[in-house]
């Protein structure tokens, strides 16, 4: 059972660095007030500034000494909330802004706004076992309902989705070998038995193999999950994966009933690409898509068809003289049925932020908020009440609203 515990941190009176994070929280200060820890790095020579990671960073200079941010660093702690060790190569800005985050997640009200826990079911539900032509996968070991939280897992390691500026003479991989090496040892024999394709330096090759994308402090990175990584792809999935920005924590979670036997499957790619684009995407990785989905051709063009259908549904909506009340309620109906039939439930909240944002484009204020409020509703549901999708919703109602009271 994984169960996240609230930390507290007390701050040092002289952190002065601004923070640009977008934690959440009732008591969280406006953005011009917001204050994080000092900058960490190589060369600082506070020890007080340590904690939260358990040594001190290691850091390579960026061959662009002209860029915002010239270090990339390794950071690392040895307990990573009671579960296991975690380290983050990134910029030293970002780990500042991360280790109030890792000290004092505001849980409890992340918790009160999503309606539940954040704690995977109890319950013996699945099994990693081998499978006929996919080498490991995981299957239900009893029926699972739908919204369940099948898995719930925090990062191993976690790297800054573009390093190329620090790339030059293997400073990047060095940091990687060192995230490795500063992990527990019990920690760094886990991420070793993940699969992998036998492909250049054994960490950048899990890496690609394995790593979800996931945002920290707004910027790009990459994470591993050693167990979720175990669930297979599938186009149309009977799974979703839920992040949390706030906590780092990965979920899986039901999209619809799974029978006992059946195998427990997440889409690695945007649920909402078309069949090209997803072949395309997975083949960039290395391998074919075999599922079940990708194998029938004439569920592959119907699939296309709607997903088409959804676009110009969109699309026409940014047509002024289409922006009355009653042809956006039409068009939502039938987005909604669309989304269903192609298995896009969760996606909706994606859809209908379109759909708010074309309303907004078209000045009616009114009918953007509306939807918007009904896009966030989906959003905080399916993707998280503190992840990027569910804050681009956010942002889109404040606009509406500042104009709303403009007007």
């Amino acid at each position: 059972m994984l169960r996240l515990v609230c930390l507290f941190l007390i701050q040092s009176d002289e952190t002065d660095y601004y923070c640009n994070n977008n934690p959440a929280g009732p008591l969280t200060e406006p953005l011009r007030q917001r204050i994080c820890p000092r900058v960490l790095d190589d060369e600082t020579d506070d020890s007080a500034l340590l904690s939260p990671w358990s040594f001190p960073p290691a850091c390579v200079r960026s061959n662009n000494t002209l860029a915002e941010s010239s270090k990339l660093c390794t950071y690392t702690t040895s307990n990573f909330r009671g579960e296991h060790g975690m380290s983050i190569v990134t910029k030293p800005v970002i780990a500042a802004g991360l280790s109030t985050m890792l000290q004092h997640p505001e849980i409890p009200w992340l918790e009160k706004q999503r309606g539940f826990p954040f704690l995977a079911d109890e319950r013996d539900l699945y099994e990693i076992k081998s499978l006929p032509g996919k080498g490991f996968g995981v299957v239900a070991k009893s029926e699972i309902p739908k919204d369940t939280v099948i898995m719930l897992e925090l990062p191993y390691v976690v790297k800054i989705s573009k390093s190329t500026p620090w790339d030059h003479q293997g400073g990047a991989l060095g940091l990687m070998r060192q995230a490795a090496k500063q992990l527990p040892q019990r920690d760094q024999d886990r991420l070793l038995r993940m699969a992998r394709q036998e492909k250049g330096y054994i960490l950048t090759d899990i890496f690609q193999t394995n790593s979800f994308s996931i945002s920290v402090e707004g910027v790009p990175h990459a994470a591993l999950y050693p167990v979720i990584a175990r669930v297979n792809h599938e186009c149309r999935p009977n799974c979703i994966t839920r992040f949390s920005s706030q906590t780092l924590a990965m979920e899986v979670v039901a999209h619809r009933d799974i029978q006992p036997g059946e195998e427990i499957t997440i889409s690695y790619i945007p649920l909402n690409m078309q069949s090209q684009q997803r072949l395309q995407k997975i083949q960039s990785w290395g391998f074919n898509c075999s599922c079940s989905f990708c194998a029938d051709e004439r569920k592959l063009a119907e699939s296309d068809r709607r997903r088409d259908g959804i676009e110009a549904i969109i699309h026409g909506l940014r047509q002024p003289i289409n922006m009355s009340r009653e042809i956006v309620s039409l068009a939502i109906t039938r987005l909604e049925e669309m989304a269903e039939e192609e298995g896009l439930s969760s996606q909706m909240g994606d859809i209908l932020y379109l759909v708010a944002d074309a309303c907004l484009s078209a000045d009616n204020f009114q009918l953007a908020r509306e939807v918007g409020e009904k896009a966030l509703k989906i959003q905080k549901r399916y993707a998280g009440v503190d992840n990027e999708r569910s804050y681009d919703v956010m942002r889109l109602l404040e606009i509406v609203g500042a104009l709303e009271h403009r007007t």
